[in-house]
């Protein structure tokens, strides 16, 4: 979306809020210079940039699980859903904020550990980690709200044992974070 609406000279998240019923994080990330907070406030993006670069980032991965999400669908279930969540959309805005300064590798792991169980409950589906991955040694989190295609992995038991264990469950793109940030 953002590449067609540059083509064509016409802002980006206005093109997605035509043909899209998301929030527009992608294309808000697509635009970014560098990492960013995100969050929608009277439905208007309110976009912060953030110095996201933890001592620990030898220890997080990105994993591609190979499945893309359609994320209409999963925007229109959402909806239909009673309650407001405002507790938990207080809260999953105060992790990212914790999450983006956090410089302890556990403690972050129990930040992204909190944020995928109140993820869990609001979507009324089980977190990636329980799902898929739940003998691993540290955190799986989903990078997209409907089960993305990648996951972030985060651990203490470095590349040879995340290699390993995504090998193991048929899935070998995993890429360092540290290589791509």
């Amino acid at each position: 979306i953002s590449l067609i609406a540059r083509w064509a000279g016409i802002q980006p998240l206005d093109l997605h809020r035509l043909v899209s019923k998301g929030s527009g994080y992608d294309v808000a990330c697509s635009l970014a210079k560098s990492p960013i907070l995100y969050q929608m406030q009277n439905n208007l993006p309110r976009i912060a940039s953030v110095d996201f670069n933890p001592p620990f980032t030898d220890s997080m991965f990105l994993v591609y699980l190979g499945n893309k999400q359609n994320s209409d669908p999963e925007v229109e279930k959402f909806r239909r859903q009673e309650g407001d969540f405002k507790h938990e959309i207080e809260r999953i805005s105060e992790l990212s904020l914790l999450l983006s300064r956090e410089d302890n590798r556990s403690a972050f792991i129990d930040l992204l550990t909190e944020h995928e169980a109140i993820m869990e409950g609001v979507l009324g589906r089980k977190a990636v980690k329980k799902d898929l991955f739940p003998d691993f040694e540290g955190a799986v989190k989903s990078l997209g709200a409907w089960g993305g295609d990648f996951v972030m992995a985060v651990t203490s038991s470095g590349f040879t044992y995340v290699n390993d264990y995504f090998n193991s469950k048929s899935l070998e793109t995993i890429l360092p974070y540290s290589s791509i940030a």
